[in-house]
Order: structure tokens, then sequence, then C-alpha cells
């Protein structure tokens, strides 16, 4: 346990005052600054001090985005933490504001355990009607946790008051913008935060947030447990938590859509409103009917009052401890408030009695004027710290008020009376026998300063990838520089470790070799990704993580999330088989279409057949998926003359839906016309004749070839007689 001398040594700030604010005492420190127990210098509240420490540009804005969002939201809402005044000194912003007397929420939770459900659901209604009334003032918390809940029980023993606080990290959203940020609590953050997705954080990444409180407070634990940040980052942007109700017996089922709700992965499959969430878990509780059980809030308003006597206890001996420290280290300080004739003051402090008063060049301090003797006056401080003034026989005299004083006669110099000088008025700073612990303007920065140098400094890598979307085109690598530099680190070699996303794999990214690099100076590593095959999704964006990593364990890693997308590339192929149809074959043809792209695409087919072809595909449209065909069959139907032709050419143009076309062609042999072969029937029939006779009647072939040929006589003379008497 720290004693009040090693504060007051460690912290110089404490048990001191600023603008009429005292120091009490040191509530927390975090990596922004710290916060300070004080009390309002006019109300008579107890406020919290809380200082940023400002480096760059962009933490001056953050620090002005607090004061704003906290100045903002007016009409004072009670589940927010007000705001009271606020003091800027150079590089630092102090920020007081409303001290919430029961701490946070993980204090309370560390000591008395898991809290009951009706518990449970009486702080996340409040959170989120807190969250709902910031949202509709347009401002983001993005850093919500137990911690940033702070827990106000009243004294006759009903729900506590739950109050949101620290705003560090929260940004104003401005209609029709957008932006990126990486901060927060990790094992808190929404996927978007890490950098997954489109990387956008808006009020869906509080709803995110929230949901991951609501699980641990139900459950006892957090949803995804990490042993460090890119463990958090994975778990958060692809793993699902359990259910609630599977992980604590009793808890409604209810309970589960509502958390795995808020958690979704992507912000469209969330509550769009805190204030969706807030209908949501009060309709839970109507239909749940928890209760709160009293001895729990009794056991928290008993927690509560011990943290505030320990408060008081440790301001008041802070305080002493304060005076006698400084009273020790100077005991004949003297500080004075010096006003001059056109209202300006300035305050200066002298380590030593006693102080000449002139305009020489051997008084202690100086007034320039003409009518100020050169020795004017002197003040002096004796053993029971009590001031005392003398004239040293000045021309125009020195004045307590409107008392002249008498010369050269030393009179007591009462705290709360001004010593006038021809315009020049001086007060003393302080009470008489007290110490001074006023801190004046042009201390504060000394003091933050101090209190800076001697924390920590630890170590600190950081990195930037440039692009941060890759558009790869198949069999073209594309290439990504990571500037890698570290500070306030021994000199290591650093390489980077790939953490592949979904759907991705070792085949697709090679970097370059690690690096020995000191500290202050800056790497560059080459990271080049090519998609490996037509297996891969065109059009898809995949993710993969860049964790910049050193080979001494006391160096911390960073990482960066990487979109890959890759870009859509479309190629088919057709061919018929056969490519010459014949008549007879007609029903085995088919048109095959390849789809060669990275992509599943729609392919329309259109014939173009001759005059006297009636051509047909089984189907007008196909879906194939990359690197698959299909074969798709083809019905040819000829008219009555198509046999006229020796054959009929044709086409199929097949065409994407991105306007692409193939064509390809063929030809189709119709049927051959009928003749009657008359001579070889004859014939057949003359041998069917002769093999018939001479089977069934026996006749030999002589005989009847010359019956035949009798035959042939009798038709002759027939004829011949036939012709004499037409002629007749």
């Amino acid at each position: 346990m720290i004693q009040m001398k090693e504060a007051v040594t460690m912290d110089p700030l404490l048990g001191r005052s600023l603008e009429g604010y005292p120091f009490l005492g040191l509530l927390g420190r975090g990596a922004f600054g710290a916060v300070y127990l004080s009390k309002h210098p006019r109300l008579g509240l107890d406020v919290a001090i809380k200082y940023i420490k400002l480096n760059n540009p962009e933490e001056y804005e953050q620090a002005q985005g607090e004061i704003l969002a906290l100045t903002k939201l007016k009409p004072a809402n009670p589940h927010v933490v007000q705001i009271y005044d606020a003091y800027r000194y150079q590089d630092y912003q102090l920020i007081m504001m409303e001290f919430v007397r029961g701490g946070s929420l993980t204090s309370h939770i560390e000591e008395l355990g898991k809290l009951d459900f009706g518990l449970v659901l009486e702080a996340m209604i409040q959170v989120a009607d807190a969250l709902h009334y910031v949202h509709s003032r347009n401002v983001l918390h993005l850093d919500l946790k137990p911690a940033n809940i702070l827990l106000d029980p009243p004294e006759n023993g009903d729900i506590p008051r739950f109050v949101l606080t620290d705003f560090g990290i929260a940004r104003f959203v401005q209609p029709g913008t957008e932006f990126s940020s990486f901060g927060g609590t990790p094992a808190y953050m929404a996927p978007e935060q890490f950098g997954f997705g489109d990387g956008q954080s808006d009020r869906r990444s509080d709803i995110y947030q929230f949901g991951v409180i609501l699980y641990e407070l139900a459950v006892g634990s957090l949803p995804f447990k990490g042993t460090n940040l890119i463990d958090y980052a994975q778990r958060h942007a692809y793993e699902t938590p359990p259910r609630p109700s599977q992980q604590v017996k009793g808890l409604p089922p209810a309970l589960d859509e509502i958390v795995l709700k808020a958690m979704a992965k992507s912000p469209a499959d969330r509550f769009q409103s805190a204030g969706e969430i807030s209908r949501a878990l009060a309709n839970l509780r109507m239909t749940a009917s928890p209760t709160v059980s009293p001895d729990l809030t009794q056991r928290l308003a008993t927690q509560v009052k011990r943290k505030t006597d320990q408060n008081q206890v440790v301001s008041i001996q802070l305080q002493r401890e304060v005076s006698q420290t400084v009273r020790a280290v100077n005991p004949n300080r003297i500080s004075l408030r010096i006003q001059t004739h056109d209202g300006q003051q300035r305050q200066q402090d002298f380590d030593r009695s006693p102080v000449v008063i002139g305009r020489g060049s051997e008084a202690d301090l100086r007034l320039e004027q003409k009518t100020i003797s050169r020795r004017h006056a002197q003040i002096e401080m004796d053993r029971s710290n009590q001031l005392f003034v003398t004239d040293l026989g000045s021309t125009h005299g020195s004045y307590l008020e409107r008392n002249r004083l008498p010369a050269n006669q030393r009179t007591l110099w009462p705290p709360n009376q001004r010593l006038i000088i021809e315009g020049f008025a001086l007060g003393v700073i302080g009470a008489v026998g007290q110490p001074d612990t006023t801190i004046g303007s042009q201390e504060v920065k000394k003091l933050l300063d101090k209190i800076e140098q001697a924390a920590p400094v630890m170590p600190r890598v950081t990195m930037s990838a440039s692009p941060e979307v890759v558009y790869v085109e198949m069999g073209r690598p594309q290439y990504i520089q990571v500037r890698v530099r570290p500070e306030h680190t021994p000199t290591a070699r650093y390489g980077l470790r790939i953490i592949p996303g979904p759907g991705i794999d070792a085949r697709w990214y090679t970097v370059s070799a690690d690096k020995q690099i000191e500290a202050g100076q800056t790497a560059n590593f080459d990271l080049a990704i090519a998609a490996p095959g037509v297996e891969v999704g065109g059009g898809q964006q995949y993710e993969l993580i860049v964790e910049v990593v050193a080979d001494r364990p006391d160096i911390p890693s960073v990482f960066q999330v990487i979109k890959v997308s890759v870009v859509p590339y479309m190629r088919f192929n057709l061919a018929l088989n056969p490519s010459e149809v014949s008549h007879r074959r007609r029903g085995n043809a088919r048109l095959i279409i390849t789809n060669s792209g990275n992509y599943a695409e729609t392919f329309t087919i259109r014939v173009q057949p001759p005059d006297r072809l009636s051509i047909q595909p089984k189907v007008d449209q196909i879906k194939i998926e990359p690197s698959k065909y299909e074969m798709i069959p083809l019905r040819f139907q000829p008219t009555r003359d198509a046999s006229k032709e020796d054959r009929l050419l044709f086409s199929i143009t097949v065409s994407t839906q991105a306007g692409m076309t193939e064509r390809a062609n063929g030809s189709y042999l119709p049927p051959r016309r009928r003749r009657i072969p008359w001579l070889a029937i004859l014939i057949v029939g003359i041998i069917l004749a002769v093999a018939i006779n001479f089977v069934i009647f026996g006749f030999s072939p002589e005989e009847q070839w010359a019956y035949f040929l009798s035959r042939i006589d009798a038709l002759r003379q027939f004829v011949t007689d036939l012709i004499a008497g037409i002629r007749r």
C-alpha cells in the first residue's frame, strides 16, 4: 500500500488545487491520463478531474471530442456522466465531471461475484436507455465495458442508478460521413473495430459491445477468451458465442436471442438502435418477471459507503500530509498575487525572507514605475509563519488597503488585506501559517510533465500497410508494402506473420524475409498476394491478418486486417458433339458449355437455324459454376422439303449477363428422297417366279424359259394384230 508521503512524492498534484478544485485522491490511471477525486469550489459537490495528455493533433481532436460529446448531451440524462468544467493547459486537457460515488461495475463484480439476473436486466435497461440517448445526439461511445459503467446506489436500498462514462474515444456521427477507428478494449470490441468487414464503426458497434456486456453479466464470463489481441480479433470476427441459457441453468431462451442478435457479426443483422434492444429487454423483464435480491442491493449500498468513507479518510490524511511535506520542504515560501494598473494579474513566489520591493536592480520584486522608490518596502515572515510588511521610507508611501504604513516600522500584514504601492495591488496567496498549495497556470504543465516522465515508458510498435484493400486478378500478383517502426524497444528482428481468414490458405501469399530494426528506425516489408486458381470466387472479398512480431517476448505485436477482393474473370468455351449431325443420329446431339471463369454465371442460349430446319435446346438459360461444364441436348426437326438439300448449316450463340458471347457452328444432314427401283423389282420378280414354278409345279428353268419366250411371242403377235386392226 502506498503511504501518504509516497503518494505526494509520486504524484505532485495530490494535495494541490487548480482553479479552485483540490486534488484529493487518485481514482485511477490509464493510457490517456489519470482521474482524481476533487470538490467543486462553488457547488460543494464531489467531482472527478480527468487529465488527458495530448501528443499530436489527432489527440487534440480526440480530447475536444470528449468534451463536446459530454457538453452536447443536454438536457442532462441521469444515466450519462455530467461535465462541469474544462481547462486546456498547452498539451494537457483537464475535464471536471460528475463523481459517481459507487465506482465502476467491474469493481462490484469482483467483490460481490456474479449479479443476479434481475439486477442484470435493470442495469442493462438503464445503460441501453443512456446509449439510445447519446446516439440520438449523434455521439458514439465505442468503448463500452463494465469499467465504464458506474454505479450509484441510493440510500434507501432501491435499484441502483447506473451511469455511462468515459467517452475517451467517442466520435461524432456526421450525416454523409464515414470513419474507421481502432480503439477500445479488445474483449468487447466489434469485428469492424478491428478492421474486419467494411471497417466502419457506427451505432451498431456500440450495440455489439452492449451485447458482450449483457452476456458477461448474465453468464458470469466473457463470450470470448483470448491470450492476446489476435485471439480476440479472430474470435469476434469468425466465432459464434455459446448460448447463455446453455452456460447458466435457468436463464430464459429469449435472452439468447437478444444477446446473439446484438453480437451478430454483420452490423446489418444486429439491432439497429439502442432503443430496440431496450424494448426487447423490457419485454423480457415483463415475461420472465425476475426479482432483484434485497440482500444484494444492501451489500451494494454497504460496499459503496465503505468506499466513500475510505475516500474521505484518504483525502483528510492527504491534505495533512501535503501540508506537512510542503512546509518541511520550504518553511519560508511567500506567494504573492500582483495586480497591475490595467487589471492584469500574475503570481510570483519567493523561497526566502525578507523580500524587498522597489524599482532598483537590487529589489527582489521589481515594480517598473518612476514614482516607486528604488527600495520601497520589505516583506518578511517570522518563525510562526506570519507576514510583516515595512515601508522603507519611500517617497509616496505604502498602504494596507487605505491605511498608510508608518515609515521604517514593522507592521503585521493580515492575509485578507492588500498591499497598495503606487497603483500596484499585492495579495497573499494561502492562509497565514499554512503552506500555499495553489497551482499557478504556469506550473500546471511542469507538474503534469513530471507525472508523465515518472510513468514507465512502454515499448511500442507501429505499422501501416498500403494498400489496405487489394484487387487481385487471375495470374497477376499484387504487392502490399508494410512499414514497421518500433519505439522504446531494444534492437530486435521483426517479421510478418499472416493469419488467413476463411477461404484463404498459404497458396495466396508470399512474404519477405525478417529484418533487424532498431528503435526509432523504419523498415519496409513486401507482401505479395495472388489468387491461386479459378476455384477462387470472383467478386468475393476475403480477409487476412498481417501481424508484425519480434523475436523478443517483451515487445508487443501489432496487426492490421487486409481485404483481398478477387476481380471477376470470365471465359467460357462452346462445343457441339457431334459437330455434324446426321438425321439418323440427331437424338444424340449436345451443346457443351464450359465455364472457365472464376465465378458462377448464367448463360443464355440462342439458335440461328436455316429455313428448312428447327432446332430447340432443352433449356434457354443455364447457370454453371466456375471450372464446371454442362451438356444441353438439342432437338432437330427438319421440314418435308429438307431432303432437297444435301447439308443444312446452323449456328448457336451463347451469351453471359455481362455481354460476352461465343458462337458454335454446325451442319445437319437431312434424309435423302425415296426412288422406286423398277429394274431391281422386275429382276427380283422374275427370279421369284422361276423359283416358285420350279418348287411348286416342277417346271425346269429351261421349260419356264421356253414358256416365257412363247408368251413374249404371243404378246408380240397380239400387239401386231392390234396395230393392224387400228390401221384398217
